[in-house]
């Protein structure tokens, strides 16, 4: 069997259940933004996205107390701000470019959310900028636990606003709104394709299709330009919106009219046709892990992988040394 024709996701599953793991796996609703530019205008991006968060907290009718925050700086030391009244000084230190990571973190308590017992957590963080590179990743991941799929679907609608807001202010290469399995380097779509340039690309080929996406020019000239696309979304029942920044060419932001946690397979097809000329021309190899809201791609077989299989070893892989542990082939070696 080639590695590409074994179906990862049901062998996943199937371990899990011989582990005693039972039940959906934990989707989170995740907010990723790919933008471009230098260390102070990334600092007043992380400005401007402090307020829409903290605004979109109020709006859902949840409390949000500030938890603290980290920098890591390119010499890969961490410095903690656990003060809110550091916010500042830590805004003011990502503008030095003297940082290529940091991380804000608060607990969500209020209406809608889990249990008053139990409070979600929001993260934003910030990677990027490094080996010269002037393209950053902001992200925004409201934790497993963070309320109802009311309130997720709520927020869902907020953060879309953002999204929106943000293409108008900033260069934004592109966006995305998703519920699913966090990861927290890739959106779902480069995670199963195995992905490793998309941030970098992020200007010319979208990270996937998502219940709510930002195009910018560069993606919508490979797909027709922005009134084609506007009237394709449309006919396929999508909400299309242009997004206009000063200075710049237009964007176009698509979202699916379902609500966030209830996305059908139907309408993640539509946004997956829609943007499809213009996605990561990498083929699909393998993903062996928890099942994402990616379709599988057509004229693959998938196979099933035997569970009790640790490490599957295909056909295509490498030779196994011989004193390569626990794993072993999924076919009989060759005489």
């Amino acid at each position: 069997m080639l590695r590409r024709e074994g179906d990862g996701v049901t062998w996943w599953i199937r371990r899990e259940q011989l582990e005693g793991r039972t039940g959906e796996p934990h989707r989170s609703l995740v907010l990723t933004l790919a933008t471009r530019g230098g260390a102070d205008e990334q600092a007043r991006l992380g400005s401007l996205l402090l307020e829409l968060l903290e605004d979109g907290f109020q709006e859902a009718g949840a409390s949000a107390v500030f938890r603290g925050a980290t920098v890591t700086r390119h010499d890969f030391s961490r410095e903690p701000f656990g003060e809110r009244d550091l916010m500042e000084g830590l805004l003011g230190l990502l503008a030095t470019g003297e940082v290529f990571q940091s991380n804000w973190l608060w607990t969500v308590t209020g209406t809608g959310v889990a249990e008053e017992a139990k409070p979600g957590q929001i993260g934003l963080d910030l990677r990027g900028g490094r080996f010269g590179s002037d393209i950053w990743q902001w992200q925004i991941d409201a934790g497993t636990e963070t309320g109802s799929d009311a309130f997720l679907d709520h927020l869902a609608v907020l953060w879309a606003d953002s999204l929106r807001v943000v293409g108008e202010r900033a260069d934004l290469l592109w966006g995305g709104i998703y519920h699913d399995v966090h990861a927290m380097s890739e959106p779902p779509y480069e995670r199963y394709h195995g992905i490793l340039q998309g941030l970098q690309t992020a200007d010319r080929h979208p990270r996937g299709y998502y219940w709510c996406n930002h195009l910018s020019a560069g993606q919508l000239d490979r797909l027709g330009g922005i009134d084609a696309v506007a009237t394709r979304a449309a006919g396929a029942g999508l909400a299309a919106e242009p997004v206009l920044r000063a200075g710049a060419p237009a964007g176009l932001l698509v979202t699916v009219r379902e609500p966030v946690t209830a996305l059908s397979d139907e309408a993640l097809a539509a946004v997956r046709d829609l943007v499809a000329p213009a996605l990561h021309p990498e083929p699909y190899h393998w993903y062996g892990g928890p099942p994402l809201r990616v379709l599988k791609e057509p004229g693959t077989a998938f196979r099933p992988i035997p569970a009790d299989i640790i490490t599957p070893w295909f056909e295509d892989d490498p030779p196994i040394e011989p004193d390569g542990g626990i794993a072993r082939r999924l076919v009989p070696d060759e005489d």
